[in-house]
């Protein structure tokens, strides 16, 4: 799970699969938002005032490609990230639904590269709308003092997780 910090996506939980081969723990880590899967996931629900805010930074060039993608994750409601933060890492993200219909966070799948199959995303993008559905509406039922902190409750493990545990080995 990841929030936007500014002009990035900083990851508050991560629950890693017990594949070999796979992708790290990312908690605490940011990345910028307009190339990872979970913070073009957000950007493309934003409304245009913060979205230009977010991207003021980006040269023009890189503004103009952003909008293009933004448009194909509107028309999708999946992000994907191809390898733009990592070598042989590539995610797939949605944003976590809002009472105020502007997501501030979102769920994401990360995966070594050689890993991704194009025709799985719509099954991994339904099963992380599914969780991202459940962590909105867990989020909306606690009380607005305790939405201050981004953390999500630790697991039994102590490594955090989302308040709904979701295995995604792919």
């Amino acid at each position: 799970m990841a929030v936007l910090v500014g002009s990035d996506v900083r990851f508050v939980a991560s629950v890693e699969c017990d594949q070999v081969l796979r992708v790290g723990d990312r908690t605490g880590r940011t990345l910028p938002a307009h190339l990872a899967s979970g913070g073009k996931a957000i950007l493309a629900r934003l409304p245009a005032d913060a979205l230009a805010e977010v991207v003021a930074d980006l040269a023009p060039d890189v503004r103009l490609a952003l909008e293009k993608e933004l448009r194909v994750v509107r028309r999708r409601n999946v992000a994907v990230n191809d390898q733009a933060t990592e070598s042989g890492v590539t995610a797939i993200g949605v944003p976590i639904p809002d009472a105020s219909g502007v997501p501030r966070a979102a769920l994401s799948i990360a995966l070594p590269s050689v890993r991704y199959v194009k025709e799985a995303l719509p099954q991994w993008a339904a099963a992380l709308h599914g969780a991202a559905a459940l962590v909105g509406r867990d989020v909306a039922r606690r009380p607005a003092r305790s939405r201050g902190n981004a953390a999500a409750p630790s697991s039994p493990s102590g490594r955090g997780s989302s308040p709904t545990e979701m295995r995604a080995d792919p």
